[in-house]
């Protein structure tokens, strides 16, 4: 919803999304709706609900590389500390997965956004 441009439904969405994992304890489908639930906030304006949302995955994101570098990613947009943290994590999903899986999934658009920052520093450093 939120990529369709409805973000108060996308926002309403992830928090019924939890709320039904949480009911049934399904702790994966925790993990997954607060992460939806972050972008949902960011999205939404709500930078205070962000980081709070982050904090109740963060001590999951060394279980899921994937999840770790995307809430970094989402993170730097509030504060610029997790930047490094997001390359470093970006960049240990490439050697987890190899670089053809990798530049597959770093070629979609819905994470060029996030991704391209990231990777111009990379490569500014190397040069």
């Amino acid at each position: 919803m939120i990529a369709t441009g409805n973000r108060r439904l996308g926002l309403s969405n992830c928090e019924e999304s939890l709320a039904s994992a949480v009911k049934i304890s399904n702790a994966t489908a925790v993990f997954r709706s607060r992460l939806a639930l972050l972008q949902a906030k960011l999205a939404n304006g709500d930078r205070g609900g962000a980081v709070n949302t982050f904090h109740e995955i963060e001590p999951e994101l060394g279980r899921h590389p994937e999840s770790r570098w995307l809430a970094f990613a989402l993170m730097a947009q509030v504060d610029s500390s997790y930047a490094n943290p997001a390359r470093q994590a970006l960049l240990e999903l490439s050697r987890l997965w190899g670089a053809t899986a990798y530049q597959t999934y770093i070629g979609r658009p819905d994470l060029e956004k996030l991704s391209r920052p990231l990777l111009e520093r990379i490569s500014a450093f190397r040069q």
